[in-house]
């Protein structure tokens, strides 16, 4: 969810002010607000000119214009400068974006209704803006509607590549649904596309810390092990549990603590009958992670098999990411 600028109340905040004390200001505030004291910061420019001016609105708007116009510039220069980048054609339109934020207050407030209703009516002479999309990306992760949110957040970067805080808030909502991959993915994009000193940067660097920190694995062998557990996952829904150990073992094999891959172990030996073997994968599960409840609860269920009888009765899988859901 965008964090929104103390100053204007409206923007998204998105670069640390030195006057602030650090705090997160949008970039026209930022504009706006400078003077000599902001000598050092990276955004500062022409500060002694800008403070001795006093612009009237209509200059102040042509100035917010202008920097706008040469933000969406430089990041054309870049795509000419990188083979294989995505090429885009941005629309202009401060005043949508307002709109946007305004409707994610109401949602912010749990005015759900009336959010949706003014990003729908935004939508009928707007369906080539990102924002929008965006906007309904937000509120739909609000709301839970994960798959929606997503539909939302690809038609916003799919229209506008370089939509920093959409790639970001569809890699919050691929942790939500504990699809790590894409996760990561997306969070790659934000680093890639987004200012070192974005708040949205700054964040997306610090959880793919955490994954290489919390597996030992590099992000290339994470992934490689995240695909790898994932047919094994696929296997495994479609009754295949010879082959789904067999890929869980190769996962082990390069994390050798990974729960989930010994919890569903356990889930496929049980359902082949093998009691022994399902509760030694449960219990290995148990022992790397105490509190790891799926594995808990399977091994309660297991351990009332007869020898030779197969788990019929529904159980608890789970995917690759040793996260837990948000609360």
């Amino acid at each position: 969810m965008k964090r929104i600028c103390p100053v204007c109340s409206k923007n998204k905040s998105q670069r640390s002010c030195k006057l602030k004390d650090g705090e997160q200001i949008c970039f026209l505030c930022c504009i706006e607000i400078r003077k000599e004291e902001c000598i050092g910061c990276t955004y500062y420019k022409d500060a002694k000119s800008r403070a001795s001016e006093k612009p009237d609105k209509d200059e102040k708007q042509k100035e917010k214009q202008r920097t706008i116009e040469k933000y969406f510039q430089k990041l054309k220069e870049k795509q000419k400068e990188k083979k294989g980048e995505p090429h885009f054609f941005k629309r202009i339109a401060p005043e949508v974006d307002s709109a946007v934020n305004a409707a994610l207050g109401y949602a912010q407030k749990g005015n759900y209704l009336e959010a949706e209703k003014m990003l729908s009516e935004l939508l009928i002479d707007n369906s080539d803006h990102d924002s929008v999309y965006f906007g309904f990306g937000a509120l739909y992760s609000l709301q839970e509607r994960y798959d929606e949110a997503l539909v939302s957040f690809d038609t916003a970067t799919r229209i506008f590549p370089y939509h920093v805080e959409a790639w970001f808030n569809k890699g919050m909502v691929y942790k939500q649904k504990l699809e790590i991959e894409q996760m990561i993915e997306c969070y790659q994009k934000v680093v890639k596309y987004g200012d070192m000193e974005d708040y949205y940067v700054v964040e997306a660097k610090e959880m793919l810390e955490n994954v290489v920190k919390t597996s030992g694995l590099t992000l290339n062998e994470f992934l490689h092990s995240a695909k790898i557990f994932k047919k094994g996952f696929d296997y495994m829904n479609i009754g295949e549990c010879e082959k789904a150990i067999h890929k869980f073992k190769e996962v082990l094999e390069m994390d050798s603590r990974h729960t989930q891959s010994y919890g569903n172990m356990g889930i496929c030996y049980g359902k082949m009958g093998n009691k022994q073997k399902a509760l030694e994968a449960l219990d290995k599960a148990i022992e790397i992670d105490p509190e790891y409840k799926p594995a808990i609860d399977n091994r309660r269920i297991i351990s009332k098999l007869e020898d030779g009888e197969s788990l019929k009765i529904p159980s608890i899988v789970i995917k690759y990411s040793r996260d837990k859901k948000d609360e």
